[in-house]
């Protein structure tokens, strides 16, 4: 296998893990607080692309990363702008993943594919939690606002999915920041 080949397979594992799953559990969520207006949603896509066929399952595709890169995007922002400046997220939940040293890592030959994957993980762990969050907020709040009823099943089980995202979200950016630290060092052990 040719590097141009191996590079393109670690670059889609990577936006895979960060971007596309997160966008299935976005939409996941968004069926499970808000099933008819999601049904209704996916009834005007099948008119676009009739289900059962290929364009389907591309339209499909093309929705869980629009979800997942729209979603993500807002909470990276978010994640640089307010959560990082709090000492004890940046400490604790979102230590920092220096992307710059894998890549000079990788200038110099070093096989970087598991930090690439793990790295990709903390960032699905990361967008999934917050996503939810955000999510599972929208439909308590919505719910408030307009008097509906609260499935507290529902709510409790969001909540639950974020904590444990959270948790494997802050174990992975601190598995892969010491990961790179580590690989970053020369043989002399010298940063």
């Amino acid at each position: 296998m040719s590097d141009s080949v191996g590079s393109f397979g670690q670059l889609s594992l990577f936006l895979t893990l960060a971007f596309g799953f997160p966008g299935i559990v976005y939409l996941g969520f968004a069926y499970l607080y808000f099933p008819a207006e999601v049904s209704t949603a996916l009834a005007s896509l099948n008119l676009l692309a009739p289900s059962g066929t290929l364009f389907s399952g591309l339209v499909g595709i093309a929705v869980v990363f629009f979800v997942g890169l729209t979603l993500t995007s807002v909470f990276f922002t978010l994640e640089f702008l307010v959560f990082r400046r709090i000492g004890w997220v940046r400490k604790r939940l979102l230590p920092e993943i220096r992307f710059n040293r894998i890549m000079a890592l990788q200038l110099k030959g070093k096989d970087v594919s598991l930090l690439l994957q793990q790295s990709g993980q903390a960032i699905m762990h990361y967008n999934i939690w917050s996503g939810v969050l955000f999510i599972t907020l929208f439909y308590w709040g919505n719910a408030l606002v307009l008097g509906q009823p609260i499935s507290w099943s529902r709510l409790g089980f969001g909540f639950v999915i974020v904590g444990a995202n959270m948790v494997a979200a802050s174990k992975l950016f601190e598995w892969s920041a010491q990961a790179i630290a580590e690989a970053d060092k020369d043989r002399t052990g010298n940063p």
